[in-house]
């Protein structure tokens, strides 16, 4: 509805909505911003406890990671003996004393140290490897030639070496990449 003045110039409006507005307005404007910064400061809030919370995870994890360090770095060192022994009475000749020397400590390791350390895994590799290389270990010790008997400790020696990289990995907590297949 417009009205004219006495002048002819003034006008004025006039509406129940626009009355509505102008009563209300300023105070719908005043909850909607306070609705929207509460909401902006949970928001904020949850955001921030959550990232605290990843903090405090990643930093108990390393907590642990460093307590286990000492043993962790035993185990890998008592890992590398394991590997390096079954690698050497795999491939080289029973006669040499390379061969004798490895044969001591594998045995050594199997009673001793690596019992200490090792994985359920990496037990049953060892233990894998320990009865084939008995039976080279008679043949060998009755003065023969071997040959045929040597051959099934290579793949026993790559077995438990692929065992040792997989307790490595679940160790320390370091993915290695994926390796090809050996034959």
């Amino acid at each position: 509805m417009s009205t004219q003045s006495g002048n002819g110039t003034d006008l004025k409006w006039s509406s129940p909505v626009l009355d509505l507005l102008l009563k209300y307005g300023p105070v719908a404007v005043v909850v909607v911003g306070a609705a929207w910064a509460a909401f902006t400061w949970i928001a904020q809030r949850s955001d921030q406890a959550g990232r605290e919370e990843t903090r405090q995870a990643e930093a108990a994890r390393v907590a642990i990671r460093e307590s286990q360090k000492p043993f962790l770095e035993k185990q890998l060192a008592f890992y590398f003996e394991a590997a390096k022994a079954t690698a050497a009475l795999s491939t080289r000749d029973p006669k040499d004393q390379e061969w004798a020397s490895a044969r001591k400590r594998f045995w050594e390791l199997y009673w001793g140290e690596l019992g200490v350390v090792e994985s359920p895994q990496i037990a049953s590799g060892m233990v894998a490897f320990g009865q084939t290389l008995r039976e080279l270990e008679k043949c060998v010790d009755d003065g023969k030639t071997c040959d045929g008997l040597q051959r099934p400790l290579t793949g026993a020696s790559l077995a438990l070496a692929h065992s040792i990289r997989e307790s490595i990995e679940a160790g320390w907590g370091y993915r290695l990449d994926e390796l090809p297949a050996k034959k």
